[in-house]
């Protein structure tokens, strides 16, 4: 009777580490992780930065949201246990890619800033 009942209560723990493990999967997917919050963030302090004209904010949040790309992607790339292989591989992939695109927008704004003093349109 104790082994049945041993057995039954080992059931459930391993279909609730399989729950667990699903949600964990779909929480990497849709971004809602720490790491995933902090990239958001990033491109949110970049995208401020390209709406404003003044040179120290400008490079202040650029710098901020390098900064903070940075520690996202340090968190984000490590290696998960209770989520798959490829959900492991696209984010060793796609974390450093934002990065990419981060340091695209900030190029981007550089050369708006440095033609705007060259009064060139």
């Amino acid at each position: 009777m104790k082994n049945k009942q041993a057995g039954n209560k080992k059931n459930v723990q391993d279909k609730n580490k399989q729950e667990w493990d699903k949600r964990e999967e779909l929480k990497e997917w849709l971004g809602i992780t720490k790491a995933g919050g902090l990239m958001y963030l990033a491109f949110a302090i970049a995208i401020t930065a390209l709406f404003l004209d003044t040179t120290l904010w400008v490079a202040i949040l650029l710098s901020a949201a390098l900064l903070v790309s940075v520690y996202s992607t340090i968190l984000g790339v490590k290696k998960n246990e209770r989520v798959s292989t490829f959900t492991n591989i696209a984010k060793a992939i796609s974390y450093p890619v934002s990065i990419g695109i981060l340091m695209w927008i900030v190029l981007f704004k550089v050369i708006i800033m440095i033609k705007s003093v060259l009064g060139m349109s």
